[in-house]
């Protein structure tokens, strides 16, 4: 089941309340951040801020995911038919690990925060969610050995903890080389499992044995 609050619409005080998220985040450390800070930040009270949030990790997870919320929904991307966006694969990767790079420092604290591996759960589901609506590769899982809610969980969790480890490694990948990372990962996972040797620059259907 999808976090019911972390990709929620975005009315007036919600909004508020991931702006001034967002600032706290860049300001202080995570540890040092309150729900009662955030609220007094938004300018709006603590039970608004758990109608919209239902609590610190959700909107840690939350803002991480606005910051690239531009590149998810991009306009243009959801005018191509969904069986046509592997050709911009690259490109949506590529300007995720960009976004990711210029904000190096928020994403980090969010990572190593005291509620790490709660925020990861929240943006697992965020994530999975978003490939469940607009990925070109969720029919191929649809015909996968599991159910597709597990499998678009599993690629979404083993894409972030791809991520979390080069943001991590200042000295290591660049972003460029990561969005290929990611699109390997992604193309090896859907097409017969990891360790399978195929090429990388398609995705092809699972085949299956009667």
């Amino acid at each position: 089941m999808a976090s019911e609050n972390v990709r929620q619409g975005f009315s007036r005080s919600r909004q508020a309340l991931l702006d001034a998220t967002i600032k706290l985040l860049e300001e202080r450390e995570v540890s040092d951040i309150t729900v009662t800070d955030i609220a007094a930040e938004a300018g709006v009270t603590r039970p608004t801020f758990y109608q919209n949030f239902r609590d610190l990790p959700t909107a840690f997870a939350a803002a991480a995911l606005y910051r690239v919320r531009p590149v998810f929904e991009n306009p243009l991307i959801s005018m191509i038919p969904k069986q046509e966006r592997l050709s911009i694969v690259d490109s949506f990767l590529r300007q995720i690990t960009y976004v990711l790079e210029n904000y190096r420092d928020f994403y980090l604290k969010i990572f190593k925060g005291p509620a790490a591996l709660r925020v990861l759960d929240e943006l697992v589901e965020g994530v999975a969610e978003h490939m469940e609506r607009e990925s070109p590769v969720m029919d191929a899982l649809e015909r996968g050995p599991l159910p597709l809610h597990e499998a678009s969980h599993a690629v979404a969790a083993g894409s972030l903890w791809i991520i979390r480890q080069w943001m991590q490694d200042p000295v290591g990948l660049s972003a460029d080389e990561v969005a290929q990372r990611l699109r390997i990962f992604a193309t090896m996972s859907v097409c017969g499992g990891l360790g399978v040797a195929q090429e990388d620059n398609k995705l092809s259907e699972p085949s299956h044995k009667d």
